[in-house]
């Protein structure tokens, strides 16, 4: 059986989040070391939320330079290891 569940997102957050990362996702990529930034949602001990957040991505073995903020602009930051690199699908949503 495929259960199938429907997740509001506040637009304006979202928009406000593409804005950031967009505008200036490459400088926060290099102050931070993340292999990529992008626009989703935010995970909390494995879960995954409803929150809209800026995330990090790192592969593995690869840590952050800096210490993430919890918030950028207000919107919130979540940090994701990646095992076995990127995929072509999630790098897209950083343009």
């Amino acid at each position: 059986m495929t259960m199938k569940f429907i997740i509001m997102v506040n637009r304006d957050v979202e928009r406000r989040a593409t804005r950031i990362v967009q505008t200036r996702g490459n400088e926060l990529q290099a102050m931070y070391g993340a292999s990529t930034i992008a626009v989703g949602l935010k995970q909390i001990n494995g879960r995954i939320t409803d929150q809209i957040a800026i995330i990090f991505m790192f592969t593995h073995g690869n840590r952050p330079r800096n210490v993430i903020p919890d918030e950028i602009d207000g919107i919130p930051t979540d940090v994701i290891n990646i095992v076995g690199g990127i995929k072509p699908s999630i790098a897209k949503m950083r343009a």
